[in-house]
């Protein structure tokens, strides 16, 4: 029994490496998104207006501030003529004139017939106004000035060298933040595999016949071990323990092959594909990484596996292909 359990504890603990990876990414995302969420707050914290800003003759980006608009706003430039996208407008607060980049929803906002008795505060980013919207903006003004009042050399004075963004997040947290949907992600994942290999365990040991089966073939004096694989060859089994648990019996198994995955010219994957009686393909023995030694093994292994039912088709070969070419969906 002692014996068994050891063999038991050897297959649960690849489960559990799962686990332990699922906990790491899932540390890692919280670090990642808690970092993300510190650079935003410090950003607003230090929240000012856009008239400040201007009149200290800041040119700085991705400055978070506010603006009080009483008037509507006035568009006079876009990139997309669509009517949700992203334009330029002219703000004005109780007494100077602005220029925004608003997202249509932002406009709806402020476009209200009550504005001037009830203005409305935005939020946004500071973002540096193009050269080619400076210039519509300057032609644009005086159009409906009437005159040649903005120009060149004093726009500066009057509109400042930068807007007010409502379209665009806060740039500096976006790395952090795909960093930690992607660990999230790949937590996720692990979490999956960890229950998905665990579920199959606790399946197999509800079934007492089963499970004593079990017990009696990885305890077999016969039974051929290959931790670095997870796999064990047991003598009327094929069981992997990095798939979980999952079991094979050698009557049921057609033809037997090692797949190899390479990248630019380097095998960094193999694994055995099992295809039984039942028409399913099942990878066993899986093992990523750069083993050049592992090829011999997996022969071996095949060998004997072949030595526990001599019908079973070894290798990929042309013919091995034609002999099962009667089985549905085995290309």
């Amino acid at each position: 029994m002692e014996f068994f359990n050891q063999k038991l504890k050897a297959i649960k603990k690849k489960s559990k490496s799962y686990l332990y990876c699922a906990i790491l990414f899932l540390i890692l995302s919280s670090i990642c998104f808690g970092w993300a969420f510190y650079i935003a707050d410090r950003a607003k914290s230090t929240e000012v207006t856009l008239h400040e800003l201007i009149y200290r003759g800041s040119t700085k980006e991705k400055e978070f501030v506010n603006l009080t608009v009483t008037e509507v706003p006035y568009r006079f430039a876009e990139y997309d003529s669509d009517t949700t996208s992203p334009k330029y407008y002219f703000l004005m607060d109780e007494n100077y004139l602005y220029i925004g980049y608003l997202d249509y929803g932002t406009y709806l906002t402020l476009n209200q017939e009550d504005i001037q008795t009830n203005p409305i505060t935005i939020q946004g980013f500071t973002k540096a106004i193009p050269d080619d919207v400076i210039d519509i903006a300057i032609e644009v003004y005086n159009e409906e000035l009437g005159e040649e009042f903005l120009t060149r050399d004093n726009y500066k004075s009057y509109i400042g060298e930068i807007c007010i963004d409502t379209v665009n997040d806060l740039g500096d947290n976006v790395l952090q933040m795909i960093l930690g949907a992607l660990f999230l992600v790949v937590a996720v994942i692990y979490f999956i595999i960890y229950y998905s290999r665990n579920r199959k365990i606790k399946k197999i040991q509800k079934d007492t016949m089963l499970w004593e089966e079990v017990k009696t073939e990885l305890t077999s004096s016969e039974t051929i071990d290959y931790p670095k694989f997870g796999l064990y060859l047991t003598p009327s089994y094929i069981i992997d323990g990095l798939k979980g648990f999952t079991m094979i019996s050698y009557t049921d198994i057609v033809w037997v092959y090692l797949y190899e995955h390479k990248y630019n010219g380097i095998t960094n994957n193999r694994y055995l594909i099992v295809v039984t009686k039942d028409k399913k393909k099942i990878t066993v023995a899986g093992l990523a990484g750069f083993h050049p030694k592992s090829k011999d093994t997996y022969l071996e292994i095949m060998k004997k596996i072949y030595e526990k039912n001599p019908s079973i088709l070894v290798g990929y070969t042309k013919e091995n292909q034609k002999s099962v070419k009667d089985l549905d969906q085995i290309k």
